[in-house]
């Protein structure tokens, strides 16, 4: 993969964001049809996509995503009844993010180092941890970032119209998320905000002097290196 042109990726990426984002529809327009959690998840499950008018089932070739659409110039194919843009839409604005949070985040070159990332700081997990892997880390990171993206569009596209956010949206991300950075433990990019001694600094001079003493410096390096999966825990939940 190091090999391979940086165009490249990035197409894979986008043509990746598109097939995800016509999986987002069906939870989009699935989601809000059910109350409880186990019944949304499940409903991916049950039957195929249709019209909501004359029931027809979506041709193979009529499900691809975006040229679907376009091919169908917005409308069923057999009774013509309109399909709201919001399907190309979500499936456009997938793969747009696919592709710029790759870019934000990954070296310009695949081993190029850290330092070339976009979203890297000095306090990220390689002040601790070796960098002999920390581009594999980056792309785990990565795929923990894009479900965090595919949930948001989710839980916004349901919340515009329906003014409601289900559980479908929302649980299974926080999970995923729990469980990547407790097993990873190197999935952050700061330490945990208490963790930060200029965070403290500056909430001791707001506080009572009662409280003050809460907000004690500490170096959170040290316990990093000793305790990086509870510290992935931490940064979880924080």
């Amino acid at each position: 993969m190091s090999d391979l042109p940086r165009e490249f990726v990035l197409f894979f990426l986008f043509v990746l964001g598109l097939c995800i984002g016509s999986f987002l529809n069906v939870c989009i327009h699935r989601f809000p049809v059910k109350r409880r959690l186990r019944d949304q998840l499940w409903s991916l499950n049950s039957h195929s996509s249709g019209c909501p008018r004359c029931s027809s089932a979506i041709r193979w070739h009529d499900n691809v995503p975006l040229l679907g659409w376009l091919i169908l110039r917005g409308r069923c194919r057999s009774c013509r009844l309109p399909i709201s843009v919001r399907y190309p839409l979500v499936e456009l604005l997938t793969a747009v993010l696919f592709v710029v949070l790759y870019q934000c985040e990954m070296p310009v070159n695949f081993w190029g180092g850290v330092g070339t990332a976009g979203l890297q700081t000095a306090d990220g997990p390689w002040a601790v941890f070796p960098q002999s892997s920390a581009v594999v880390w980056l792309h785990v990171r990565y795929g923990l970032h894009v479900a965090m993206v595919c949930c948001l569009i989710v839980a916004t596209f349901i919340d515009l119209e329906l003014w409601i956010i289900p559980d479908g949206s929302t649980v299974p991300l926080m999970l995923f998320s729990i469980l990547v950075h407790t097993v990873s433990g190197q999935c952050w990019i700061v330490p945990v905000w208490f963790q930060d001694s200029s965070v403290a600094a500056t909430l001791r001079t707001v506080l009572p002097d009662s409280l003050s003493w809460l907000m004690f410096s500490w170096d959170a390096m040290p316990f990093v290196a000793g305790y990086p999966h509870l510290h992935g825990f931490f940064v979880s939940v924080a």
